[in-house]
């Protein structure tokens, strides 16, 4: 399991409801689930980018990578570390 240093404080109910969901997507570590992953990663909420690239690592599914490629130019810390976790859970050679 993987916690997740959240960059600012996570008080809404949209927002927890939407962590649980991304971390439930992971559970199965399905690869179709990437598909339900990925809008996630831009959101604007830097907790969701960070627990929606935590949850693709997760999954570990090679596919991730082009997303999660991307998402190192994130303007956000914590969101590029979950980022490079994910990308040594893939095994990728950036991590």
């Amino acid at each position: 399991m993987v916690i997740v240093e959240c960059p600012t404080p996570v008080n809404d109910d949209r927002t927890l409801k939407e962590i649980s969901r991304l971390e439930m997507l992971s559970i199965a570590g399905d690869a179709s689930q990437l598909a339900e992953l990925r809008p996630a990663l831009a959101d604007a909420r830097p907790v969701i980018r960070q627990v929606a690239a935590s949850s693709m690592g997760r999954i570990g599914h090679p596919n991730a990578l082009p997303d999660l490629l991307h998402l190192l130019a994130d303007p956000v810390v914590a969101v590029r570390q979950s980022v490079v976790w994910a990308l040594g859970q893939i095994g990728h050679a950036d991590a």
